[in-house]
């Protein structure tokens, strides 16, 4: 396979050639969409996602407890149908 350079330095002056008009100057480039940004006060604080994160509740802490515990003693197993079945729920929305 050959490159040929010729032919891209070639296009990149006629495209420098026709970014400038009669007075041999180059033409401002258009501006681009202006981007907005808006924020609302209807989410969660910053304080209370800390607070959570810090706090994590008491119930999820039990149950990773087991969890580990099962994983570490070699008694965890997992329901291939319910892991399918809650895969194809989180897929479709319910």
């Amino acid at each position: 396979m050959r490159i040929d350079l010729n032919n891209a330095i070639a296009q990149q002056l006629a495209a420098e050639k026709n970014s400038t008009h009669k007075g041999g100057k180059p033409q401002p480039s258009p501006l681009p969409p202006e981007d907005k940004a808006t924020f609302s006060n209807h989410g969660p604080s910053i304080h209370q996602l800390v607070q959570s994160a810090l706090h994590p509740s008491t119930v999820r802490q039990e149950r990773i407890a087991a969890l580990r515990d099962a994983v570490n003693s070699g008694t965890y197993s997992v329901d291939a149908d319910a892991a399918a079945n809650a895969m194809i729920r989180e897929s479709s929305g319910n």
